[in-house]
């Protein structure tokens, strides 16, 4: 069996290969150019597990990739776009930058799929962000909800998902969604909260700052592991027929109450070094929480990772770089 998989060094991406590879399929990774360097301890981790290409998702070499690979199964994974503490300075540029990577790429692998391997299967990642929450309320999301973006990014995974619709329903694609809920793993980028979380306890631990600053405190979260993350995307491609999933666990926590543990896990004292979120008594903005009852029911998928699993997870992976940076 063959897979590409785009958005390789990601943490999707990464955690898909070697599972893929673990089950003896050959792989093929597809990486955006100057992604090796910034992204080079996912790399190592690949290096001899698949082949790594640098490609661009809208040009003609997907097209070859598809012919001479044949492959079995295609994973999109790649992705643009922002974290929620960034502040783009081009957001024109980088609105830009997601069509392309989010939507016209899409469409670019699904008719080099349809040209020159129909039997292949497809796999596209969306987004939470296609739903938008109900001001200080908690909106449950399932597959029947009805999709309003609260992002720009959300914006562009629904015009994924639906052209995936359009082609299974009008041209016979082998293809599916799944609509991930926040996920996260020690692969996590810095620029994303738990991970900022997890390496600053981490560099507490190790003398070298003495606070967690954090926005947005009281948010409320689903979370779930990408390791349990990936393991769903892969049940979705074996089934007889496609069908578009919600991923995520089902439960919710706070930012606040993700800092707490991972003080707690690293045996630090939250209050001496978390004033600023002690402080911050502004109410939470609404929430999404994934209702994961038909891939549960269907595929036989839930998350195993507790919070408490992801945070170890991640914080072992922080004060280990720390040890190795010292």
């Amino acid at each position: 069996m063959k897979c590409v998989v785009t958005g390789a060094l990601g943490q999707d991406g990464s955690y898909l290969i070697e599972n893929l590879y673990a089950l003896g399929y050959e792989v093929i990774g597809l990486i955006r150019q100057g992604s090796q360097k910034e992204k080079k301890e996912n790399f190592n981790l690949l290096e001899n597990k698949c082949r790594l290409i640098e490609c661009d998702l809208n040009s003609l070499e997907i097209q070859n990739i598809v012919k001479k690979f044949k492959p079995n199964r295609f994973f999109h994974l790649a992705a643009s776009h922002i974290s929620s503490t960034e502040k783009p300075q081009n957001i024109l540029r980088l609105q830009r930058e997601m069509i392309e990577t989010n939507f016209t790429s899409l469409e670019n692998i699904a008719r080099a799929i349809l040209e020159n391997n129909p039997s292949c299967r497809l796999f596209y990642a969306g987004s939470l962000q296609q739903y938008k929450a109900i001001d200080h309320g908690i909106l449950k999301i399932d597959e029947t909800t009805l999709q309003e973006p609260s992002t720009f990014y959300g914006q562009t995974k629904i015009w994924g998902q639906n052209l995936v619709s359009f082609y299974r329903k009008n041209h016979g694609l082998w293809g599916c969604t799944g609509v991930l809920f926040n996920h996260e793993s020690p692969r996590r980028e810095s620029k994303f909260i738990t991970r900022h979380i997890t390496k600053s306890v981490a560099s507490i631990k190790e003398g070298k700052s003495n606070e967690i600053v954090i926005k947005y405190p009281n948010s409320l979260v689903d979370w779930s592991h990408a390791e349990d993350v990936v393991q769903a995307i892969y049940k979705m491609l074996e089934v007889d027929s496609p069908k578009d999933y919600i991923i995520g666990s089902g439960k919710q926590y706070s930012v606040l109450e993700f800092t707490k543990r991972a003080c707690k896990i690293g045996d630090i004292n939250f209050a001496n070094h978390c004033q600023s979120a002690i402080n911050d008594k502004s109410k939470p903005k609404g929430s999404l929480i994934s209702n994961p009852r038909k891939i549960k029911n269907e595929l036989n998928w839930e998350a195993k990772f507790a919070l408490n699993d992801i945070i170890k997870d991640m914080l072992q992976n922080d004060l280990d770089l720390s040890l190795i940076m010292k």
